[in-house]
């Protein structure tokens, strides 16, 4: 018999980061700037302190929500989450936005981030799922294929910082919560000489929450 999980592991809030926001507001009884750094900053463990039953209800609100949750603590039965890789948008992007609210239930300012951080691996609970959304996105014009299951670790990345844009102080403040490698200092000077590449490796899921983050901020960045 399996043993429960004494935490849940947060890697990525996923397409819908507010609602999990919400939900580990409820879940843990934290405010509202503790709920967003612990989503922002992940990996992190949730629901230590929590009794096994509370700690289940967490995990399923989030999983439930699209975020993606890392080793055991995160495993959904086999054949559940799947994913979809859109390469990018295409000429239509009102038909592919639709496409992307019906399939992962998020609004249209979520959409409208997801869409515009393509290529990236969207993940939806099923196969079924994932085949009704390619579909959408082909008929839509969008360039995408079936991605696989999305459980396994992903390769590590470097996000590249192309213009810092006009919240420099605020990019700087962000940089320096997602770095562990460089100082303050140094920060400051890549953004001066950007285009430049972060020192430090990100999953995936870390880089692309980061590179939203920026974008929201006025800056310019990508994953390479």
């Amino acid at each position: 018999m399996t043993e429960p999980a004494l935490f849940v592991l947060l890697r990525s809030p996923g397409p819908r980061r507010v609602d999990v926001i919400r939900a580990l507001r409820h879940h843990l009884g934290l405010g509202l700037k503790e709920a967003t750094a612990l989503a922002d900053h992940g990996p992190v463990r949730l629901g230590e302190a929590l009794g096994p039953d509370a700690r289940e209800a967490l995990r399923d609100a989030l999983l439930a929500l699209g975020a993606v949750l890392d080793g055991p603590q995160g495993d959904r039965p086999e054949g559940v989450e799947a994913s979809v890789h859109l390469e990018s948008v295409g000429p239509r992007r009102e038909p592919v936005l639709a496409a992307l609210r019906r399939a992962l239930r998020c609004t249209a300012e979520e959409a409208r981030a997801l869409a515009a951080r393509a290529p990236l691996a969207l993940r939806v609970p099923g196969d079924e799922a994932a085949a009704e959304l390619l579909a959408a996105l082909k008929v839509a014009g969008a360039s995408a294929w079936l991605g696989g299951a999305t459980l396994e670790e992903p390769d590590e990345v470097t996000v590249w910082l192309l213009r810092a844009g006009p919240n420099r102080a605020r990019v700087l403040r962000e940089l320096r919560l997602a770095s562990d490698v460089v100082g303050i200092s140094q920060l400051a000077a890549l953004i001066k000489r950007a285009p430049a590449a972060l020192p430090d490796r990100f999953t995936r899921p870390a880089a692309e929450d980061l590179v939203a983050r920026l974008r929201r901020l006025g800056a310019l960045a990508e994953i390479r």
